[in-house]
């Protein structure tokens, strides 16, 4: 496995006494034990003491209550009462349930048990850095809404271990148990997920997730972005891809393996963007199909990373509806040091079966076994340890982490390898070719567009097509209704439910902000119910439409109401988008008699589909070096002329703002009536 070593000097490595040692048999009596002072991730059980890391190896000044090895009379198979079997197949309590809790002499342990509808149980615990797991079994029931459990063989040994649970929000609380042998806090442990399933479609692209791990996700289409060979990671370069965020994650400004996604690649397009790609996606399908890959072997990745492949573990092939790929966990460093949960991520990768198509998923995670923060790493492993203390500690680490179980993690493997296999792979891209080489020198705004990629994006019935200079990404919301305050300047805010197209990230809310870049489809029937203004400004639009002046002293209809006075509005064109029409304009709002800026320089369309169904709008900010950026770099000198003349000045800004042409502003109005005309509204 390559590895980048830097400036080792020679230290004495004292590594994790917990990870070193054979469980020890645990005492039998133990204090109150004390609250933790850290949530426990989704999916993981709080704990009722700090657990120790590798940044401490965990030493007890007192007995502790958790005593797994306590011994009782164990009575043989044959003495112990069973529950009936098999359970009703709608018991709530069926299902898979884990647990992170406190151990005496290790990290963790972490329980899993499943309640299966035959009427068997499996119970395995797990002491992290302390060998193989114990294996529990026999068999429960449902018995006065308790799940009532008897586990009859411990590995490979009869036992008589009798436990109940009531269950409450997808976790089983502890009700009867020995106390001698679990501790004040029992055995509480969660549902692995849900159970409530989301599906997410974009592009020809699926996959369904669990919403333990997300409540939504987000598709959309990004641009080409050509290779930069002097820039790490290729500068960032990919073919035209399908990409997945979720919980309407903002969209990052560079590759970040930590944040959910999910993405699409055109092999065609990966071969074609760099040799080393290229040699990556061979590398790849050499792995699947020869179903190895050995712990000194990199597994290959895209996007590629400006950093070196410290580990992988957890290595699992895996089938997906259209295609195979790999999933393990691993990390990336620059550097030779101790490993932490803010290095570790969850990654698959996949090709289809036909060969075309490239799948990617990354999630980040966190286990106990690891620590949280490099100064607790580095109690583990001192900055200046040697090379051969790093890779010591290294093969400890990697051998620790193999060894887990799916629920040592959160979220749990379990549920992000089901992300994996449900995925169905058949984009509909328009291009798979990298975008070309930019050219020397700073673009002018005009070639920005017409060189720049286009991405189309479909949301709930709604579709548009945007140019790579107007954004990177669009995300799609459902913005619930808000009542109107009729007390409250500009109707308060009030909206009616509707769709909403947002870009880069940003998140959406009802409150539409002419600033924030985004497209909503109002329900025009809403609307006229919402507010009698907002209905006469409805009307108001649709009069505009049938004359479409050119010129008027009369401000544009716009909704939503702002509250403030439209000054001017240049800029006027009419645009037939795909099914129905509307107006655009360069506006600008104010309460008070002050110069126009580009602070508060904007673009907004309006307009109505064919059948009146749907009235839409888009919000766009401007700039132009035609204006000042600010009131304070106008430089008014004299206020009071300025006032005086204020009707005239607005007159001649406006007048010179319309005689611009469309590649004078910033984004060019070029760009953002492509992408209004290019508005499919659901039907």
């Amino acid at each position: 496995m390559r590895f980048i070593i830097l400036a080792l000097s020679s230290f004495s490595l004292f590594l994790c006494a917990a990870c070193a040692s054979q469980p020890a048999a645990p005492p039998t009596s133990a204090p109150a034990a004390a609250e933790p002072t850290r949530a426990a991730p989704v999916g993981v059980v709080t704990a009722t003491r700090e657990l120790a890391t590798p940044a401490q190896a965990y030493v007890p000044s007192e007995p502790t209550n958790i005593a797994l090895s306590a011994t009782t009379p164990t009575p043989t198979p044959e003495q112990t009462p069973l529950p009936g079997a098999p359970v009703p197949t709608d018991s709530p309590f069926v299902g898979n349930y884990s647990g992170i809790l406190p151990a005496a002499d290790a990290l963790a342990r972490v329980v899993a048990l499943d309640l299966g509808v035959d009427g068997s149980a499996l119970m395995t615990t797990q002491f992290i850095g302390k060998g193989a797991p114990i294996v529990e079994s026999g068999t429960w029931s449902e018995v006065n809404d308790l799940a009532q459990v008897v586990l009859t063989v411990r590995d490979g040994q009869p036992q008589d271990n009798r436990l109940s649970w009531k269950l409450e929000n997808n976790q089983l609380v502890p009700v009867e148990y020995d106390h001698a042998q679990y501790g004040a806090t029992g055995l509480s442990l969660h549902r692995i997920g849900t159970s409530i399933i989301e599906q997410a479609e974009y592009g020809g692209v699926t996959f369904s997730y669990d919403t333990a791990l997300a409540q939504s996700a987000q598709g959309s289409t990004q641009p080409a972005v050509p290779a930069d060979p002097n820039v790490p990671a290729l500068g960032g370069g990919a073919p035209v891809n399908i990409r997945f965020l979720f919980d309407h994650a903002a969209a990052p400004d560079y590759f970040n393996p930590h944040l959910p996604q999910v993405y699409v690649y055109p092999v065609a397009g990966l071969m074609a963007l760099d040799p080393s790609v290229a040699q990556n996606v061979q590398t790849l399908q050499k792995i699947l199909a020869d179903k190895t890959v050995t712990p000194e072997q990199d597994i290959p990745i895209f996007p590629v990373m400006p950093a070196s492949q410290v580990f992988h573990a957890q290595t699992r092939f895996l089938d997906f509806i259209n295609g195979s790929g790999v999933s393990f966990i691993t990390a990336y460093r620059q550097d030779a040091t101790a490993l932490t949960n803010q290095d570790l991520f969850y990654t698959f990768q996949g090709l289809t079966l036909d060969g075309a198509w490239y799948i990617a998923v990354y999630w980040n995670l966190s286990t106990p076994a690891l620590p949280d923060t490099v100064e607790a790493a580095q109690k583990i492993l001192p900055a200046d340890a040697t090379a051969e203390q790093f890779e010591a500690y290294l093969a400890q680490t990697v051998a620790i982490l193999d060894t887990l179980p799916p629920a040592a993690f959160a979220p749990n493997l379990r549920l992000l390898d089901q992300l994996s296999q449900s995925i169905r792979a058949e984009p509909e891209l328009e291009s798979a070719a990298p975008a070309p080489n930019a050219t020397a020198g700073a673009p002018t705004n005009a070639n920005q567009s017409a060189n720049a990629a286009t991405s189309t994006f479909e949301f709930g019935g709604a579709r548009l097509a945007f140019n790579s200079a107007l954004a990177q990404s669009a995300q799609g919301y459902n913005i619930a209704a808000v009542p109107v305050n009729p007390n409250a300047p500009a109707l308060g805010g009030g909206a009616p439910a509707h769709l909403a197209i947002g870009f880069n990230g940003d998140a959406l809310t009802a409150d539409a902000s002419p600033f924030q870049p985004a497209v909503r489809i109002y329900p025009t029937a809403d609307l006229n119910a919402l507010d009698p203004l907002v209905a006469q400004q409805v009307t108001a639009l649709q009069t505009w439409l049938a004359a479409k002046p050119t010129t008027s002293d009369q401000p544009v209809p716009v909704l939503p109401i702002f509250n403030a006075q439209q000054m001017i509005h240049p800029q006027i064109k009419y645009l037939d988008f795909k099914n129905g029409q509307g107006v655009r304009l360069v506006t600008y709002y104010a309460q008070d008699v002050a110069p126009i800026a580009n602070d508060g320089l904007f673009y907004t369309f309006q307009g109505l589909t064919a059948d009146a169904k749907y009235y839409v709008t888009a919000f766009w900010p401007l700039r132009t070096d035609q204006l000042p950026n600010s009131y304070q770099e106008a430089n008014i000198q004299d206020y009071d002329a300025f006032a005086k003349q204020f009707e005239a000045y607005l007159k001649t800004t406006s007048d010179q703002l319309n005689a611009l042409p469309p590649d004078a502003f910033t984004p060019n109005l070029n760009a953002l009536d492509e992408m209004i005309q290019s508005i499919q509204t659901p039907q």
